[in-house]
């Protein structure tokens, strides 16, 4: 198991910036390219050796993402050669977080495909980042309650613990401002 990257080692070409995840498998920053300065988001796996068949899982990762070609989805843009194993390459384009109905849709694709694959690592901060940040922006906020709910539970299955916490801290506050009202 990797202790995680340190922010000063480089992957070529790019400065990290922070870290979005660290799961089991895999984890995310978020990064700039540096030729142009545009913002990144570089996933890598988890683990200083990796199996042949890891590697081969992660290829295959990026080849589906690459040709998926879904608007509004963060399309990879290279996959990079790093220390024993890969970083997959994603250039978040200016336009992609401030667009609200963007993001419902591929919040929504994003959970269909968690569900129809049964990929229990990525969901419980999928569900935050849909349902505490985007969801009730197209629907009432009493459609996100059960979301965070979810989020937090698969969080608490899986072992994710940090979003789970951030899960059911939304789920409590989104529950105070249905259920009570200010005035």
């Amino acid at each position: 198991m990797n202790s995680g990257i340190d922010l000063i080692s480089p992957i070529a070409g790019y400065r990290l910036i922070e870290q979005l995840y660290s799961g089991s498998k895999t984890l995310v920053y978020r990064a700039i390219r540096e030729i142009d300065r545009l913002p990144a988001v570089i996933k890598l796996l988890n683990r200083d050796y990796p199996s042949f068949s890891e590697l081969l899982q992660f290829r295959n990762q990026y080849t589906i993402a690459k040709n998926l070609r879904l608007p509004g989805v963060l399309e990879p843009c290279s996959l990079e050669s790093y220390r024993n194993s890969y970083a997959l390459v994603m250039i978040v384009l200016a336009g992609f977080f401030s667009e609200v109905e963007q993001g419902y849709r591929f919040g929504r694709v994003a959970l269909s495909l968690l569900n129809q694959l049964n990929w229990l690592e990525f969901k419980c901060i999928t569900l935050l980042w849909f349902g505490c940040f985007i969801q009730h922006r197209q629907e009432a906020l009493r459609a996100a309650i059960p979301t965070a709910k979810q989020g937090y539970l698969v969080g608490m299955e899986t072992g994710d613990f940090l979003n789970a916490g951030y899960c059911v801290s939304s789920y409590s506050i989104f529950h105070v401002y249905v259920v009570h009202t200010i005035f």
